[in-house]
């Protein structure tokens, strides 16, 4: 097995899908105001 610590990577790939679902969540909001506007 490894001797490597993998926490950190992994919480840094957690912090990175948090920030990927709130830019979905942005974008899907945006186009929801934008299909109003019309």
């Amino acid at each position: 097995m490894f001797d490597i610590n993998l926490d950190p990577l992994i919480n840094e790939i957690k912090k990175f899908n948090q920030s990927q679902q709130t830019i979905i969540a942005l974008l899907q909001e945006q186009n929801q105001l934008l299909k109003e506007k019309k």
